[in-house]
């Protein structure tokens, strides 16, 4: 199992070095028609990692659970044309965290995702494939006197459709829903090592974007 997961962690990052070997070159070329993108997004899916209970100053209370799949993306990077017109290139790097804040409490599941996708376009639709790679994922819960679970870097894939109002060629707002499937394996919990244990991380979302 170990030998597998090291050898799925190096394909991946061979193939996200391929990529953005690709990407540093096209951005050498001349006068490359590269566009700057920021987007945020809300998904959903994955395990259920940790229920907590938030109480109010009415005097109710109420359960909300952090999952692995959870909540809110910021992202940033590059879309990059190719030799075929009908073809993208995008890289990026981002934060992705379900957190619950609290007057006393911040709990909260994050990880640092860097990917590298190929898209095919069609008018103002696109629709494209590639890899994700998860940094630093890491569950919080001090807040509540409960331990830190650090997990492994994470490889996955990500499904991803994607409609621009302008067409993906101009500056403008863009929509997209994408679907990524991962696997987070535990490395150690308050820094002492652990068994290796994975959870389903698989996620669904839709993001807005606004490339320049």
């Amino acid at each position: 199992m170990k030998a597998l997961n090291s050898a799925k962690q190096l394909l991946t990052m061979l193939i996200l070095s391929s990529i953005f070997s690709v990407a540093s070159a096209a951005s050498l070329t001349e006068k490359p028609d590269i566009r700057i993108f920021f987007g945020a997004g809300v998904t959903g899916g994955g395990e259920k990692l940790a229920t907590v209970e938030l109480e109010y100053d009415s005097g109710g209370s109420s359960n909300e659970d952090i999952t692995s799949g959870g909540r809110i993306t910021l992202t940033g990077g590059l879309i990059i044309p190719t030799p075929d017109p009908s073809f993208d290139l995008q890289v990026s790097f981002g934060w992705h965290t379900h957190a619950i804040f609290t007057s006393d409490d911040n709990i909260d599941f994050s990880r640092w995702p860097v990917e590298g996708l190929v898209f095919y376009k069609h008018r103002n639709y696109r629709f494209g494939s590639g890899i994700t790679y998860h940094i630093n994922p890491e569950l919080d819960l001090q807040d509540i006197n409960q331990p830190v679970y650090k997990f492994k870097n994470a490889p996955g894939w990500v499904f991803e459709a994607g409609y621009s109002l302008n067409g993906w060629q101009n500056s403008g707002f863009a929509l997209g829903a994408r679907f990524v499937l991962i696997d987070y394996e535990l490395e150690s919990v308050d820094n002492f090592d652990v068994v290796s244990e994975e959870l389903d991380g698989n996620h669904f979302g839709i993001h807005a974007n606004w490339m320049f």
